[in-house]
């Protein structure tokens, strides 16, 4: 009787193993490094291992990744902007004057915005071509192809006050083809393209904002309790995401119907702390949170689970998720083409 019960045991343990090791089979995988500025230092999780170290860079706001394992941290207060060498967790170099590179889809060029856009190339630093605009705020800068090739740019003051402006910059005919001036303070702004929205979170007003993203006229919007400090959504997906003063992380399904838009809440995950930036993983299958008091959390989107939490001890002021994956460039591509020049580079290109 007793060998019957230590059999039967035996069993419901394999099978809970077995269980367990088809859940944690179907969890998204934690590689890369999330780096997080904090005071005069950047600090470096890996969220595989759970190990953190940090590099001095001087005051430090937004991080800027770029490829092949280089992450820029420009010190606003001391005009230079430290290079970090983020597979080897070390300084690589310090460069004269701020540098805010946005790579976007490519590797051999990034974009600058300030006052104008500058398109630079990599790792040459050589101009390849200068759009003059009045961007003269800018707080978030997006690169892609949700509205056929265009750039969204928002300026805001860092005390939120003066209000907000959002503009939208085509790269193929180089012009501004959309701009709106806000009262309220915007935060930050993220494209749920199977909706065809753009969701802005408004710190003045608690709330997210879904606009039109070819006009920015409203088209309704998501109130947050305790207020709005990031929202992202899901690569290729109609989920919604945003952070604030709750410690919390809220979810919404969006869905476009007949009767117009609807917007499903689903269960909140709780976290420890109000949440101050999102980040997505590579492969859009896992959320990063950083929270006022410096806890790093990954949650599971799809399970709505927390499949990783740390304390890393740093106020922060930005978080990235770093793709060391990302090779960078042997030779820029407009450099090989037999002729030519920068000046004929395709701006409006997605992929190399």
């Amino acid at each position: 009787m007793m060998m019957r019960t230590i059999r039967i045991l035996g069993v419901l343990c394999f099978t809970a193993v077995a269980l367990n090791n088809v859940e944690a089979a179907k969890r998204p995988e934690l590689s890369g490094v999330l780096a997080i500025s904090s005071g005069d230092a950047v600090f470096m999780l890996d969220p595989t291992t759970g190990s953190v170290r940090d590099v001095e860079t001087g005051p430090v706001g937004f991080l800027f990744p770029a490829p092949a394992g280089v992450l820029f941290a420009p010190d606003l207060i001391h005009g230079n902007t430290t290079v970090i060498d983020v597979r080897h967790g070390r300084v690589s170099g310090v460069l004269p004057g701020v540098t805010l590179p946005r790579f976007g889809p490519w590797n051999d060029r990034y974009l600058i915005v300030a006052g104008a856009l500058t398109i630079v190339s990599y790792p040459e630093r050589a101009p390849i071509f200068r759009m003059e605009g009045d961007f003269k705020r800018p707080w978030q800068v997006e690169i892609g192809r949700p509205m056929g090739g265009s750039l969204l740019i928002l300026e805001r003051d860092p005390n939120g006050a003066d209000g907000s402006v959002i503009s939208a910059v085509d790269l193929g005919s180089r012009e501004v083809v959309g701009r709106r001036g806000f009262e309220e303070d915007l935060l930050r702004f993220t494209i749920v393209s199977e909706v065809g929205l753009m969701a802005v979170a408004d710190a003045t007003k608690g709330v997210i904002r879904l606009l039109d993203p070819a006009t920015f006229l409203d088209v309704a919007e998501l109130v947050v309790d305790g207020g709005v400090a990031d929202v992202i959504s899901l690569t290729g997906k109609k989920d919604l995401f945003a952070v604030g003063s709750a410690a919390k992380v809220f979810h919404w399904h969006l869905k476009s119907t007949d009767e117009g838009l609807t917007a499903e809440a689903d269960e909140a995950v709780e976290i420890p702390g109000a949440g101050v930036r999102m980040v997505l993983s590579r492969a859009g299958d896992a959320l990063a949170v950083v929270t006022d008091k410096g806890h790093v959390v990954v949650i599971d989107p799809k399970r709505a689970e927390v499949i990783g939490s740390w304390d890393t001890g740093a106020t922060p002021r930005d978080l990235v998720w770093f793709d060391l994956s990302q090779r960078g460039p042997v030779l820029p591509s407009w450099s090989d083409g037999g002729g030519g020049g920068p000046e004929e580079v395709d701006l409006s290109s997605g992929t190399k």
